[in-house]
């Protein structure tokens, strides 16, 4: 908007700008963004140990890192348009940022330093935003790629290599959405999706691929039938997500108009139900994200867990699953209705953050949440035992080829107190300073093997 001949004001991706000599041939701007935040994300990640801490990827506005809370200052850490970006919950030092398609930089230095992965890793594939997950156990990257291809980056922590892997069953599809399984090790699913509508329109696919980090086997794959667009175009997967302490529960959603947007399989992904029934229980709109909340979570009802959707108007949860009968509510206090690309948990003390397309990124804390011993599965052979007394906690373990372990303790409300990566071997933790009561272990290892035990400190 003109203000006179040579004073603009203009409202982009960034926010809002303003030039007072616009009739040069190199006129200034200046942001007018005091307290106003319109900084549009795709995606984020959060620190496994520092609650401050989370890189999100934005559009024209780099991949941005912060470290305090509040509206405060970031710091860009790689430039142009940011992707989805990663840090290892099992090495907080390995950080992964994205720029466009299959483009990707790594710090080694806890963000300290980002560095290029290079042209012989960095393909230039995928999509403009390309779908990834990190297995942070493994230290490998899943991308998308070209179609009828999925990408895998693996030795992030050494010498990464790049290795592109074609799928049959994909037919034209590309892949939209990646997920690592938490209750299988290496094992990823797949969405596929029409990326190119002028050379074929096929029915969205899921995949579920075993040995992921080797020569992959297609375990499953299913189509979803969900509908088309208002132009006649499918469905497109936007998200995946596996419930960790049920892996025969799978969520889909998809983020087009016009389509069943949110699809749930309780059988390992063999069939599917949709939970959106056209629209009736949830507007007719984009769903760009969803995730099964933590056992024991409050969400819009009284019942614990659920589902989180990120949605083209904020927020929605349900409390009770019941197919096409479920019952969505708005979940958007502190919230507007913005787009919403990106909801994680972060487990060590029980928030969401959640990534919107122009208004930032949000965290709000979850209540409720179970984190004691009944949900989780516990490998056998992994840990043989461990015993406390008001000294130190000790950690015997078991016989398998295990390499490292993640060893996470929380008192009795959920508090993380202890979280460090350790070789697979016997150990003594000092808990001298730790007041008397209840506490619970949690430890996975390097290929998701899991122990989850309570103790008591006398």
């Amino acid at each position: 908007m003109f203000l006179n001949s040579s004073t603009l004001l203009i409202g982009n991706d960034g926010g809002i700008y303003l030039s007072r000599n616009f009739g040069v041939s190199n006129p200034t701007f200046v942001s007018k963004n005091n307290g106003f935040n319109a900084t549009q994300f795709y995606g984020c990640d959060y620190h496994p140990t520092d609650e401050d801490y989370f890189l999100a990827g934005a559009q024209d506005n780099n991949t941005q890192q912060f470290t305090s809370p509040g509206m405060n200052s970031t710091t860009p850490v790689v430039g142009g348009d940011g992707g989805i970006p990663h840090v290892s919950q099992t090495d907080g030092q390995l950080q992964i940022a994205a720029t466009l398609n299959n483009n990707y930089y790594r710090s080694l230095d806890g963000g300290g330093t980002f560095s290029s992965l290079g042209g012989a890793v960095n393909n230039d594939k995928g999509q403009f935003i390309n779908p990834t997950d990190l297995d942070d156990a493994q230290s490998i990257l899943y991308c998308g790629n070209d179609t009828t291809h999925y990408y895998r980056i693996s030795n992030l922590a050494g010498t990464p290599v790049g290795t592109s892997l074609r799928i049959t069953n994909m037919g034209t599809r590309g892949v939209t959405a990646v997920k690592i399984d938490p209750t299988a090790a290496n094992t990823i699913w797949l969405g596929c999706s029409i990326v190119d509508e002028t050379t074929s329109n096929l029915v969205p696919m899921v995949l579920k691929i075993t040995n992921a980090n080797g020569t992959p086997t297609v375990g499953l794959a299913r189509t979803i039938s969900a509908g088309t667009d208002p132009s006649g175009v499918q469905g497109y997967i936007s998200s995946i997500d596996v419930d960790a302490s049920n892996g025969s529960n799978i969520l889909v959603t998809l983020s087009n108009f016009g389509v069943q947007s949110v699809w749930e399989s309780t059988d390992g992904g063999t069939s599917w139900n949709s939970l959106d029934n056209n629209g009736v229980n949830l507007p007719d709109m984009p769903v760009f994200c969803g995730i099964f909340a933590p056992p024991g979570a409050q969400l819009s009802g009284t019942n614990g867990g659920g589902i989180i959707l990120g949605t083209a108007l904020g927020v929605w949860t349900a409390s009770t699953i019941s197919g096409n009968t479920t019952q969505w509510i708005a979940n958007n206090n502190g919230l507007a209705n913005v787009p919403v690309y990106m909801i994680k948990y972060r487990p060590a003390n029980t928030s969401l953050l959640v990534a919107t397309h122009g208004r930032g990124l949000f965290t709000a804390a979850l209540t409720g949440v179970v984190t004691g011993v009944s949900n989780n599965v516990i490998t056998k052979d992994f840990i043989k035992y461990i015993s406390a007394d008001a000294n130190q906690l000790l950690v015997v373990k078991g016989d398998l080829n295990t390499v490292k372990m993640q060893v996470r303790i929380y008192d009795a409300a959920g508090k993380l107190l202890y979280n460090q990566v350790h070789p697979y071997q016997n150990l003594t933790i000092p808990i001298s300073t730790w007041s008397k009561g209840t506490y619970i272990i949690k430890m996975q290892g390097n290929n998701r093997e899991n122990y989850v035990r309570q103790f008591v400190k006398r």
